[in-house]
């Protein structure tokens, strides 16, 4: 069924196929730029199928859809793009394989953003290094990249923060020309919400909001006195019970400690990284 709109001065030219020229839809008219558009009804999807009926590409809509994605052709120095498009502020693209299927690009993947740059090439990942910078106490996220360079002017203390799953990372850690500087354990998670009732003193079980590996490097603080035996600043090793709970050894690999009392105020579990050549590494001008 054709329909024509009253007054209309653009239309669709259908033209048959010939040796090396398929049927073409086109867009006619008089104006200079004519928009072509193909509607379902309702939430019915758009398919193409090839010549044995099997489908090449489907699109799908959702009740109420006010977001979209518009593809651009590409000229030199201009790049194919796929770009969200709507209403919204912010919009994700999302692309997804199915069971244990992976996204694969033939030579890799560069992508920029605000301050880092990914680069997925021949097997890895990383971002544009991160520069940190100096102080006690210096915070670096990994969801801001995945490498970062430091010239430390300081003794400091460094603490992760990571996305969920694991991540690989690499600290270049140099020195400034005042002296050597001295890095406390590298922090990778912590939970500084530990009360005393978090304490179990029959099972030696703490309630922790951080899941910890058993085998882990763990440190006790508090800002009262920490549950009997341990000691602040002592390195210990945890024994993971389950994402929520752990007990505390002496050794890896040894016997839970026997802890006695559930000391007081709030205490503090940090899961440590050890630096190369000890607890303390000496960073050598």
């Amino acid at each position: 069924k054709t329909e024509e709109t009253v007054d209309a001065v653009n239309y669709i030219i259908i033209k048959n196929a010939a040796s090396d020229s398929g049927p073409q839809a086109k867009a006619e008219g008089m104006d200079d730029n004519i928009d072509f558009v193909i509607k379902t009804k309702g939430d019915g999807k758009f398919q193409i199928l090839d010549g044995n009926d099997k489908g090449i590409i489907e699109f799908h809509t959702i009740a109420d859809a006010v977001n979209f994605l518009k593809t651009i052709a590409s000229i030199t120095e201009n790049p194919l793009t796929i770009e969200a498009i709507g209403e919204d502020s912010n919009i994700d693209i999302v692309i997804t394989p199915k069971g244990t299927g992976k996204l694969k690009t033939g030579v890799g993947i560069e992508m920029t953003g605000a301050g880092k740059e990914l680069l997925a090439k021949e097997n890895t990942v990383s971002f544009t290094e991160q520069v940190l910078t100096s102080g006690e106490n210096i915070a670096w996220d990994l969801k801001n990249g995945n490498r970062a360079r430091l010239t430390a002017g300081h003794d400091f203390l460094i603490t992760i923060t990571k996305p969920s799953g694991a991540v690989q990372a690499e600290l270049i850690v140099t020195q400034d020309a005042a002296g050597n500087r001295v890095m406390d354990e590298i922090v990778t998670q912590s939970d500084a919400t530990i009360l005393p009732g978090d304490v179990d003193t029959g099972t030696e079980i703490i309630t922790v909001t951080i899941d910890i590996p058993t085998g882990a490097r763990i440190r006790f603080k508090t800002t009262g006195a920490l549950p009997n035996p341990l000691g602040v600043d002592t390195i210990y090793y945890a024994i993971h019970v389950d994402p929520t709970h752990i007990k505390v050894a002496a050794t890896k690999g040894g016997a839970q400690i026997d802890i006695t009392n559930q000391g007081t105020e709030t205490h503090t579990v940090q899961q440590l990284v050890k630096w190369p050549g000890g607890t303390l590494g000496v960073l050598q001008t």
